[in-house]
């Protein structure tokens, strides 16, 4: 059982370990080799980047994906997944927003090189000028009794898109990720986090889709403040 504790700033993962995209392009590399094993036998940690993946059910984003140490495309059982919102503020800071990144990268390598707890790749999926909508748990909202749209929401409903943005990760982006990428497919090795309204959607998808991910880390959730006898709550 492949089982995995990350622990970066303010995150914690705890889990059981016809698309045409853009070329991919090594971003970065840090090496973690295990200490038994020699440095120059192992190829190190890549980030790899595809721009503008295309959905057909939300809008075009980037896409950054974290290798771990000594992957190996084609060898093994295949490495389990974690897929991650708010892909640009995973990694680099320099993309990610105020200049300060996760470090999900470092928190992993550290974990994977000095613990029993097997190797995964984690699969950024970059935000859009639609976040709000896509993160919201829809179906959630749209079953609220009272007038949900002037309590929280302002006058009008947003046109939420909740499904379908969870419609592009498990019909588009997951086959693309076990297609391309050397992947333990199986749902027992899929997980989802994210943060705020990031850690709102993963527990969403995890509700929906529970026979494609295992585990969800839904970190700092943002659950908004209410009127004790409104809608929301």
């Amino acid at each position: 059982m492949f089982r995995i504790l990350i622990v970066s700033a303010s995150i914690a993962l705890l889990g059981t370990c016809g698309q045409s995209p853009a070329p991919e392009t090594p971003i970065d590399a840090q090496a973690a080799p295990k200490p038994e094993e020699p440095l120059s036998n192992r190829q190190p940690a890549q980030l790899i980047e595809h721009e503008a993946f295309a959905s057909e059910h939300v809008k075009p984003r980037n896409l950054t994906i974290w290798l771990p140490a000594g992957y190996r495309p084609r060898e093994g059982d295949g490495y389990p997944v974690i897929y991650a919102q708010d892909g640009q503020n995973l990694f680099p800071p320099e993309l990610s927003y105020g200049g300060v990144d996760w470090a999900l990268d470092d928190a992993a390598e550290a974990i994977m090189a000095n613990s029993n707890a097997g190797q995964a790749s984690i699969v950024g999926i970059w935000n859009t000028d639609e976040r709000w909508q896509e993160y919201a748990p829809q179906k959630v909202i749209e079953s609220l009794p009272g007038d949900t749209a002037s309590e929280w929401l302002g006058p009008v409903l947003p046109d939420l898109k909740g499904d379908a943005y969870l419609h592009f990760i498990t019909e588009e982006l997951k086959p693309f990720i076990d297609e391309t990428y050397n992947t333990s497919s199986m749902s027992d090795n899929t997980f989802i986090m994210g943060s705020s309204m990031g850690g709102l959607i993963s527990l969403y998808a995890i509700a929906e889709y529970p026979d494609i991910f295992s585990r969800a880390a839904a970190v700092s959730i943002h659950c908004p403040r209410t009127e004790p006898d409104g809608a929301i709550a």
